[in-house]
C-alpha cells in the first residue's frame, strides 16, 4: 500500500486551490481507472484568520489517499501532462509493518 498527498496552492488570485483540486481528483481517478471518492482537505476557511506576516486567507487543498499497485512516477506524469501546477505529490510505500520506505516527494 502506498500513502498518497497531493497537495495543491492556488494558481493565482483568480485559480484557487480549491477548484483546481476538484479538477485534480477527476485526474487521478481517469489515471487510477477507479471511481474512487477521493477526500479534499481544504484550508479556504472563512473563519481561519490570515496567515501571519500577509493579508491572504490560506489557501490550499490536499488531496489523501490509498493506493495498491501504486505506479507513483506515471502519476505524476500524467498529472504534470494535464497541466497541474503549484502541485506537491508526497507518497510513501510500506512494505511491512515495521519497516516502510523513506517517503517520495515531487514538486513542480
Amino acid at each position: 500500500m502506498t500513502s498518497v498527498f497531493v497537495i495543491i496552492g492556488d494558481r493565482n488570485e483568480n485559480e484557487h486551490a480549491e477548484s483546481i483540486a476538484l479538477q485534480a481528483v477527476r485526474a487521478i481517478k481517469d489515471f487510477v481507472g477507479h471511481d474512487w471518492k477521493l477526500p479534499v482537505i481544504s484550508l479556504m476557511r472563512d473563519d481561519w484568520a490570515t496567515l501571519q506576516g500577509g493579508s491572504k486567507v490560506a489557501g490550499c487543498a490536499a488531496i489523501w489517499f490509498g493506493y495498491n499497485y501504486a505506479d507513483m512516477g506515471g502519476l505524476e506524469a500524467y498529472l504534470l501532462g494535464q497541466g497541474f501546477t503549484n502541485i506537491t505529490v508526497w507518497s510513501q510505500h510500506e512494505n511491512d509493518p515495521d519497516h516502510g520506505t523513506p517517503p517520495r516527494v515531487v514538486s513542480w
